[in-house]
């Protein structure tokens, strides 16, 4: 908890806050680094004791290190649905903003197909957000891309920028951003 002497010596409008990277908590992401962990997590759980062995804690993390499935974000903490309780515990902490971000794949998850459902779900989420009390920063970019886009070179081709245009101007067309100030592009 941050310590109520310590915050007023800084302004009102100062925004201490928390930030979450979708991918990792919402649960039940598809995107290209879902590919590149489920790729790479039969491998990592063979290196665990070779690498983790020598730790204090490893009789204590040993059955998980060795699970491949405890190397892919999965569930993850099921933010996407729990996300109420993670603002409250924000709150609890004395927090003032989070950040949150829009996941590109879940909003378009194959080329050409956006999901209003989802794009409601983030203003539902971000609307909450500011009513338990708390400064919406959204981000928009946080590392993640659509496999579909991945597939297609991503970023590294000039020519798929058209797909990220897209996804932004679908953003800012349908996003409730009656809640929200503050808008992170990546």
């Amino acid at each position: 908890m941050i310590d109520p002497k310590l915050r007023s010596a800084f302004p009102d409008s100062f925004l201490w806050g928390a930030s979450v990277s979708s991918h990792q908590v919402e649960g039940g992401n598809t995107n290209q680094w879902t590919v590149w962990e489920h790729e790479h997590a039969a491998k990592s759980a063979a290196e665990a004791e070779t690498k983790w062995s020598s730790l204090p804690i490893w009789e204590d993390v040993k059955d998980e290190a060795l699970n491949p499935l405890n190397y892919v974000s999965g569930a993850g903490v099921e933010h996407y649905k729990k996300y109420q309780l993670d603002f409250k515990l924000a709150r609890s902490l004395n927090l003032n903003a989070m950040r949150g971000g829009i996941e590109w794949s879940r909003v378009n998850p194959a080329e050409g197909v956006f999901d209003p459902s989802v794009i409601d779900h983030y203003s539902r989420y971000f609307a909450r957000m500011k009513k338990q009390g708390l400064e919406p920063v959204v981000n928009l970019f946080h590392w993640t891309i659509p496999s579909w886009f991945a597939e297609k070179g991503g970023f590294e081709k000039s020519s798929n920028l058209q797909y990220w245009r897209d996804f932004v101007h679908t953003i800012v067309q349908n996003l409730d951003f009656s809640s929200i100030k503050y808008v992170l592009t990546i």
